[in-house]
């Protein structure tokens, strides 16, 4: 994890996609995202991605996600594929204010990570840590008294290129039982099946060229949410908030 950058400023956007559409946007990508080095079709990432997202025992901070803000942040815990207690991982705050992106993580054990949240005190420093954002991280959670709230799982495919990224996510299956990075659940439930979820990540403008290939592909922005349509189709998570302001 060690060179990776830690801090993403950028615009978001998210797309959900029929298999024939995902499968006319990923020809495409193919001609257009080139590796400059070889001057070759850029070949994509292929991994599974694994959140904790954090909330108060009222969800809070979802609830007022899903009001649809000016502003809004949150809490997660993100591993990919195989892991375990010493794994390194990412504790990563996310804002959102007017449709711009700040993304501020830090590498963390996950061991380190589960004691971090549980107590609100920041592990001895490390130097895989970031300090700054391991600070924030910690005012955060004098703000926000959260657990861990929802275990969101996905296979996504990731293209990058000259300051733009697209990801497709597939297979989505959330749980509010076993909220654990490195245990399978056996409960999770299946997010939304059968789509792809396509999201474009960039500095600055869309690309013209993506934009014309979205246009003829009939796509359009979704303001979709991963932990937010598991909350709201989740009629467990619905029952143990009945009634709370």
């Amino acid at each position: 994890m060690n060179g990776m950058s830690d801090v993403f400023n950028r615009y978001e956007k998210k797309y959900k996609l029929t298999k024939k559409q995902y499968l006319r946007v990923i020809d495409e990508l193919q001609i257009m995202m080139i590796n400059e080095a070889t001057m070759e079709s850029l070949q994509p990432n292929r991994y599974t991605v694994k959140n904790i997202y954090y909330d108060t025992d009222d969800y809070q901070l979802i609830k007022h996600s899903l009001s649809k803000p000016y502003y809004k942040e949150k809490l997660r815990l993100r591993g990919y594929d195989a892991i375990d207690s010493d794994s390194l991982v990412y504790l990563e705050l996310k804002k959102k204010c007017a449709g711009f992106v700040n993304k501020r993580r830090t590498s963390i054990s996950l061991s380190d990570a589960q004691a971090f949240i549980r107590t609100g005190i920041a592990p001895q420093h490390q130097a895989y840590h970031n300090k700054q954002v391991m600070k924030e991280i910690e005012y955060f959670l004098t703000r926000y008294q959260v657990k861990p709230k929802a275990l969101i799982k996905y296979d996504r495919i990731a293209y990058e290129s000259d300051g733009l990224r697209i990801t497709f996510d597939t297979n989505l299956t959330g749980t509010h039982n076993t909220l654990r990075l490195d245990t399978k659940p056996t409960d999770a439930q299946p997010i939304e099946e059968s789509i792809h979820l396509m999201e474009v990540k960039c500095s600055g403008a869309m690309p013209l060229w993506l934009s014309r290939l979205f246009s003829k592909a009939k796509l359009s922005p979704t303001g979709f949410s991963k932990y937010g349509t598991y909350f709201l189709q989740s009629s467990s998570i619905k029952r143990t908030t009945k009634g709370v302001a």
